[in-house]
């Protein structure tokens, strides 16, 4: 930090017209000294909106912990799977509860809810210098391309010249908005695809609230880039969204290029530690699962919405570009994926889901995992469930049902969370 160091002025005479010059002169060099003190600091956050200016808060708000306590009840009936709740808003303390034998303890997969984490990464790479949103992901990924356009993982086709074109404009921002011109999910395509390996070994790759990726990868001999690119791109980038989890992956597999961490490592003294998260990650092949890897417990999915609520800001600095995370939860693309219900959204922003009249956006999870923001209400809403299915005692017949699953079938499970949530908790947050 620069300092100045003022030198008293002599002043020789004592009339009125040179003690006012005095004055101006002390006034201008102190303002020189407030500039510089400032220069390489964050930019100032509006008063008020500072976790560090936050007043203490020492209670919990009584309306939502009755709330909290009124939706768990109501659970058991109407929402079995659930197994945590926690809801914070700006002034009080957490209110929460744990059902089906979690407690705030305890750490929850949370599927999807891992992509807007990965989001997080890219934005603050992108702040370091590291990483632009505009860079050509085949600038980044060249040897892994051309093997793609020769052969196609896939359907082992080469790639027809439409194709290819729509992979060389594929950008970083594409991949963010679920835009990346696959017209269906690679992931669960490709899960239709090696259905008969994973029939012949579904208990090495199913754990009790997980699925190994990398085991299955391995026995298939491939990486989530070949699986990516292998793929075709029979639409426009930034053009179409369709939600694709190995897309997610890939924006993981960036961040290894271009900082020569593994996402969880980069994140872990850039957000993780100042948010006090200690989460653990799974692997997809050789990296941390960018699009489903992360286990949090609901008090750390609070955080991380609350970081988000203030615009990446945290304490007395930033941890992520306020700028990407305005434009991370903000409409970037439509999509028809949850419609209806005051809970549906209307579009996606990067690896986030949004609403275009702002009042609300989203990090979700397969199965019912959520971090619900709500701006107006300064509010953030962490819910986690159980899996629909004991993937431990899967049997070769649940097969098809899992991969439903993976492809949406899980949705009426959330919905009934949801459900729950706008019933007790959003009247409570006045």
């Amino acid at each position: 930090m620069a300092s100045i160091v003022l030198l008293p002025l002599r002043l020789e005479q004592k009339n009125e017209t040179v003690m006012k010059k005095n004055r101006l002169l002390w006034a201008f060099l102190a303002s020189i000294v407030l500039f510089l003190a400032s220069c390489g600091q964050d930019d100032p956050i509006e008063p008020g909106n500072e976790p560090g200016n936050i007043p203490e808060a020492k209670a919990e708000n009584p309306r939502i912990k009755a709330a909290v306590e009124a939706m768990a009840a109501e659970a058991a009936t109407a929402a079995p799977k659930l197994t945590g709740i926690e809801v914070w808003q700006e002034g009080y303390l957490d209110s929460g509860a744990w059902l089906n034998g979690t407690s705030s303890g305890t750490r929850h997969h949370v599927w999807s809810v891992t992509k807007s984490f990965t989001s997080m990464a890219v934005g603050i790479a992108v702040g370091e210098g590291k990483l632009r949103l505009t860079d050509k992901v085949e600038d980044i990924f060249p040897d892994e391309v051309a093997a793609a356009r020769k052969s196609m993982k896939y359907n082992g086709k080469a790639m027809s010249d439409e194709q290819s074109a729509n992979l060389a404009a594929l950008t970083v921002e594409d991949l963010l908005m679920m835009a990346s011109g696959h017209k269906k999910d690679s992931s669960t395509e490709y899960a239709q695809k090696y259905k008969i390996t994973l029939a012949l070994n579904i208990r090495k790759y199913l754990t009790a609230d997980s699925f190994n990726v990398t085991a299955m990868m391995d026995d298939v001999g491939t990486n989530v880039p070949e699986l990516f690119f292998g793929y075709p791109f029979d639409a426009a980038p930034g053009t179409k969204f369709c939600y694709d989890s190995f897309g997610s992956c890939m924006l993981a597999e960036i961040i290894k290029k271009k900082t020569g961490e593994d996402i969880a490592d980069y994140l872990d003294n850039r957000l993780f530690k100042p948010l006090e998260i200690t989460p653990t990650w799974d692997k997809a092949g050789s990296i941390s699962a960018g699009g489903w890897g992360l286990h949090l417990t609901t008090g750390e999915m609070v955080s991380f919405g609350k970081m988000l609520f203030y615009g990446g800001k945290w304490g007395s600095g930033s941890i992520v570009p306020s700028d990407y995370v305005k434009a991370a939860t903000s409409d970037k693309i439509a999509h028809a994926s949850h419609p209806g219900k005051d809970y549906g959204t209307t579009g996606y922003g990067y690896q986030i889901w949004t609403r275009s009249d702002g009042s609300m956006f989203e990090c979700m999870g397969l199965f019912g995992q959520y971090i619900i923001v709500l701006p107006d209400k300064k509010a953030v809403i962490a819910l986690t469930s159980a899996t629909s299915v004991d993937f431990t005692n899967v049997t070769l017949s649940d097969l098809a049902a899992i991969i439903d699953m993976f492809n949406g079938g899980a949705n009426g499970q959330a919905a009934d969370a949801l459900n729950l949530a706008w019933k007790h908790i959003i009247p409570a947050l006045k």
